[in-house]
């Protein structure tokens, strides 16, 4: 099992570097866990690159929990049918309130 903690606002440069970090997950480090309980995503464009790199890993790993997604990427997950094939699982994702008017 491997354990990955993104934390602070994510922007393009972090996701891409946590992007590698996931690339080198394999079969041993199943279930690979990602917590995110404490990240928050820029924009629409981090998340779906992020949404990619995590779907890789689990394909790779075999097995991925997420830890307190945030919200946008629970919801991007779901929107591209990553979900379903029982190889991401989320852990408390989170419900955050929109604060556009």
């Amino acid at each position: 099992m491997s354990r990955l903690v993104l934390r602070g606002l994510v922007g393009r440069e972090v996701a891409a570097l946590f992007g590698e970090q996931l690339a080198g997950l394999g079969p041993a480090d199943a279930p690979a866990v990602l917590d995110l309980s404490e990240a928050d995503i820029e924009d629409g464009a981090v998340a779906a690159s992020l949404v990619d790199a995590i779907r890789q890993a689990a394909v790779r790993a075999g097995s991925v929990q997420l830890l307190g997604p945030p919200q946008v990427l629970a919801h991007g997950l779901y929107r591209v049918g990553a979900l379903s094939g029982g190889t991401i699982h989320l852990v408390e994702p989170r419900d955050e309130i929109g604060t556009s008017s």
